[in-house]
């Protein structure tokens, strides 16, 4: 199951600043914690198993991918911030990426986050992570894009043989056609 995260949201120019869309991952990953110990049940995007190998787009354009995205689909999760109108600003800073983040929570107040995205190279191959204040790096793989409309992105953190998995499909208007977002 997807959010269907514009739906209702009005067209605006870009706003400064970009979105941490994986800062809420971390959050959402200690208050599973927290809701163990506690005796509470797992959130439901928290699974058995290990994350999916992603490496980053071959060839992948930093400046290209710089700009205003707006999430169009995303996985629910009760531990997500920005569940509405999220729009994001991506600006470069040398070779990593600062991303801003505004949109609306459950509430229907106003919500804020940034994080920096930074390259990463292993033996495993090479992707991109977030790194914000406070909260350890998570991965992010940006996996499909056109730079001109669509960005599908996954995430995943693993911690002893369970996974939070996070996907979005983004797009540089707050509309997408329907095989984009099938694509992703």
């Amino acid at each position: 199951m997807f959010y269907h995260t514009m739906m209702g949201c009005k067209s605006s120019s870009p706003l400064p600043g970009s979105v941490v869309l994986v800062l809420v991952l971390l959050l959402s990953l200690s208050a599973t914690c927290d809701s163990f110990s506690g005796g509470g049940s797992a959130p439901s995007f928290l699974e058995t198993g290990d994350c999916a190998d992603f490496d980053i787009m071959e060839d992948f354009d930093i400046d290209r991918y710089t700009g205003s995205w707006y999430t169009i689909l995303s996985i629910p999760s009760s531990y997500v911030h920005i569940n509405s109108c999220n729009q994001y600003s991506i600006k470069r800073i040398k070779h990593r990426m600062q991303l801003n983040s505004l949109g609306f929570n459950e509430r229907g107040n106003r919500q804020r986050q940034r994080a920096v995205l930074s390259r990463v190279k292993t033996e495993e191959g090479t992707y991109y992570e977030t790194k914000s204040k406070g909260v350890p790096a998570v991965p992010y793989h940006i996996f499909a894009s056109d730079y001109d409309s669509y960005a599908c992105i996954y995430s995943c953190l693993g911690i002893i043989g369970l996974r939070a998995e996070l996907y979005w499909v983004l797009s540089r208007n707050t509309t997408l056609q329907q095989e984009k977002i099938q694509y992703c």
